[in-house]
């Protein structure tokens, strides 16, 4: 992991000027979810689990770690701090002229989620281009997006 995160790092200034003197740091937590993040600030953690359960090749891993750089790079999390109060605020008030549930709908739905998706679409697109620059193979992008959501569906079935 600390090897492809490394060369990954090598090409975040093409992105974000200045970004390479950022206190980088990736963690591999050691429990079995299938997830990555990142808390911003440079900092990304990929869980045990994805990489155990997922058996993802190099280039998938790639993305995946290029995909939290993305998020870091664009600053999502304290875009997303910076929208929390606006957000209550807003749906403080819709409470206020619609019912709990239709608030809480056309908050989740209308905002939040909006907002989250097209913040995913931006670091995945970051994320090519940061596998591209680093000799990783983006097409392997969907790929990754398959065994991921197979794993998923697995885990729900075995649930019910």
């Amino acid at each position: 992991m600390q090897d492809i995160f490394n060369r990954l790092i090598r090409h975040v200034d093409a992105i974000s000027p200045e970004a390479s003197k950022w206190s980088w740091e990736i963690h591999v937590v050691d429990r079995g979810i299938d997830n990555a993040l990142t808390v911003g600030a440079g900092k990304v953690m990929v869980y045990r689990g994805l990489i155990e359960h997922l058996a993802l090749s190099e280039d998938e891993l790639a993305f995946i770690v290029a995909h939290e750089i993305g998020h870091n790079l664009r600053l999502h999390a304290r875009e997303t701090l910076s929208n929390i109060l606006p957000i209550y605020a807003a749906g403080v008030g819709l409470s206020q002229a619609l019912t709990p549930w239709s608030s809480a709908m056309i908050m989740d739905y209308g905002v939040a989620k909006t907002m989250s998706r097209s913040q995913e679409v931006e670091a995945d697109r970051i994320g090519l281009e940061l596998m591209a620059r680093a000799g990783f193979n983006p097409s392997a992008a969907p790929n990754t997006f398959v065994k991921f959501y197979e794993e998923e569906a697995m885990k729900r079935d075995a649930l019910a």
